[in-house]
């Protein structure tokens, strides 16, 4: 019959009244007062049976010392040792912990966590490299170590935990620029990874997968606490909109009739409003950060169904866009003509 979770509080009271001062016997009494100070009143017959369990269930070398004036239980040997053993839900539990953090498997935090969970678990012979057994999988769940930009989350998050400043190149519509931060948090939306932190003084924040040649500075940075607060508060209550050091712009963008239903409906963003509608589509309005993530997003998706009216820099950022993806056909478009030129004909005088 399995244990149940007060007779191991009260093995645990027990084992640790024995090991204060091994060579001095304690009293039935004196035990059942401590048990009794922790909340379990135990009677005498159920003691002897938590000292059975405790012997012969779990090895425990409890002896009795038989002298008249200090006659007492004691651990014969110094060096016992008695852990509670973890049920198939908390084995689980920790299971799926991992499963979640495998993304952080490198940073040092991890790493010193991992070592100690593999300590507790190889003394309960649990190995945490080998599924549970006798567990039918019905989530197939498999976190996303493998996306652009995930090579960064171990460095940046030892830099976050250490406060030190990193440095990074990042790219965004062809440009590049080299910045420095001082890393405070990172962020996921919608399977896309971001640091955020503060550069110049200002909130920033840069997305992973724009950045290149991250490198950790030896230089420490001073912990601002109501920095950090502030931008904590601003994560906890933002929708997606991560750009602090940008103004948002107001767009304008046309849907063919095809596609209008579906952006009334979704939405592209919740500050969304028509301005005109006619047989042929919508030209909706809406005041947003605007970047190439929004591009992508809000006007890639439905190809020739959606224009960009205004500003004139966003056209020109779909434009440039189109372009790198056409170049990237440009060889195809060389073969296909080559297959279907004609074959060279010859002429008889």
């Amino acid at each position: 019959m399995p244990v149940n979770k007060n007779a191991y509080k009260r093995y645990l009271i027990i084992h640790n009244f024995l090991k204060k001062s091994l060579k001095v016997p304690k009293s039935k009494a004196r035990i059942l007062e401590i048990l009794d100070e922790e909340g379990f009143q135990v009677s005498p017959s159920m003691f002897e049976k938590d000292l059975e369990a405790m012997r012969n269930t779990f090895g425990l070398p409890i002896k009795y010392h038989r002298e008249p004036d200090v006659g007492g239980y004691y651990y014969s040997d110094p060096d016992v040792s008695f852990d509670i053993p973890m049920s198939d839900d908390v084995v689980k539990t920790i299971y799926g912990a991992l499963n979640q953090l495998a993304l952080f498997q490198n940073t040092a935090a991890f790493r010193n966590a991992k070592d100690s969970l593999e300590k507790i678990m190889s003394r309960l012979e649990i190995d945490l490299k080998r599924p549970m057994s006798g567990k039918e999988r019905i989530i197939f769940y498999e976190p996303q170590t493998k996306f652009s930009g995930s090579e960064w989350i171990a460095p940046i998050y030892d830099a976050i935990v250490e406060r030190q400043r990193i440095t990074f190149m990042f790219s965004l519509f062809a440009v590049h620029h080299n910045h420095t931060i001082e890393p405070y948090a990172l962020k996921e939306i919608a399977g896309r990874w971001y640091v955020l932190g503060a550069e110049d003084e200002k909130e920033a924040v840069y997305g992973l997968d724009r950045i290149s040649n991250l490198n950790t500075s030896d230089q420490y940075f001073a912990f601002d606490r109501q920095f950090r607060d502030n931008l904590h508060y601003k994560l906890r209550h933002s929708v997606g909109a991560l750009d602090f050091t940008k103004r948002n712009h107001g767009v304008r963008i046309f849907y063919d009739n095809s596609v209008a239903d579906e952006i009334l409906t979704t939405k592209i963003n919740e500050t969304q409003e028509v301005i005109a509608r006619d047989d042929h589509g919508v030209v909706i309005y809406a005041d947003v950060n605007i970047n190439e993530e929004f591009v992508r997003s809000a006007v890639l998706p439905y190809g020739d169904k959606a224009e960009v009216i205004w500003p004139p820099f966003v056209i020109d950022s779909v434009i440039k866009i189109l372009q790198n993806i056409l170049r990237k056909y440009d060889h195809h478009v060389e073969k296909r003509d080559k297959r279907n030129k004609p074959p060279d004909t010859v002429t008889s005088s």
